[in-house]
């Protein structure tokens, strides 16, 4: 392999040149993690589907028989499980990507290559459950009778997924940055994913709330538009573009904080660990 200059890191340089060089690694990396979450389970691929469908069947309960929760276009249990997984995807990726970086301290003192690799292929391997639990949304859109756009329907969701892959990353990138600098913020991210659980619209509609500026605030959460832009796939409804496009952008912001802050920080990583 050819040899390579290692220079300080600058404000957000990356060299993609060398990111395609090490292409094959990333792949290995994401399979070798996919494989070990995998080996010797019980359950296996069920175990990702359980998780959503049993929380999905618990919220069915307690919005549709207290709360009385009203979702328009679509069955409730759609609803909260198309909620569900892409909160998963989400919740998943930030915390594969949040210890990456301390689960792989060995290789990262040993060999040299682009650190962003690691926290990037932790985030597909929560892609990867992502699929698995997208199958069973697709037999309750057959079981339910949901007459959709299957054009329509691939679109939205192919525009969901990137917008919870893009802020699940940021996140992800600035937590294992932070939790390598202090290995007692690793305590604080379930915390906070709980907290950000019950303030993102996952298993309830932004329409339960009439006050417009707490819309607005809602929107700010990248999972806002994500979902509504999923939910539109499913039922045919109008985008709130004005939403997606809020949460598109803190997104976006929220990628090129994390990235700066791994970036700003690659160096030192051997160091630190």
């Amino acid at each position: 392999m050819p040899g390579y200059d290692i220079k300080p890191a600058k404000w957000l340089s990356f060299d993609f040149k060398e990111l395609w060089q090490f292409r094959e690694l990333f792949v290995f990396m994401a399979w070798r993690d996919i494989q070990v979450k995998y080996k010797q389970t019980l359950l296996g691929f069920i175990w990702v589907i359980l998780q959503p469908l049993v929380l999905m069947l618990i919220f069915s309960t307690l919005w549709l028989k207290v709360m009385k929760v009203e979702t328009p276009g679509m069955p409730y249990p759609v609803f909260a499980y198309s909620g569900l997984i892409l909160w998963g995807l989400f919740s998943s990726g930030i915390s594969n990507a949040g210890e990456s970086m301390i689960s792989n301290s060995n290789i990262i003192k040993k060999v040299y290559f682009p650190r962003i690799i690691i926290p990037s292929s932790a985030v597909i391997v929560a892609f990867f459950d992502f699929l698995i639990t997208l199958m069973l949304l697709v037999v309750m859109i057959v079981w339910f009778d949901l007459h959709i756009s299957i054009p329509r329907l691939i679109t939205f969701l192919a525009l969901s997924i990137l917008l919870t892959l893009i802020s699940s990353l940021g996140l992800g990138l600035i937590i294992a940055s932070a939790t390598i600098k202090f290995r007692d913020f690793r305590y604080v991210v379930p915390f906070l994913l709980q907290t950000l659980f019950f303030v993102s619209p996952v298993v309830y509609p932004l329409s339960l709330y009439n006050s417009e500026p707490l819309r607005i605030l809602l929107s700010i959460n990248p999972l806002a538009g994500a979902m509504n832009l999923a939910r539109s796939g499913l039922t045919g409804s109008p985008v709130e573009w004005g939403l997606v496009l809020i949460s598109s952008f803190v997104a976006i912001i929220i990628l090129i904080a994390g990235l700066t802050m791994f970036s700003r920080m690659e160096s030192q990583y051997s160091d630190m660990l």
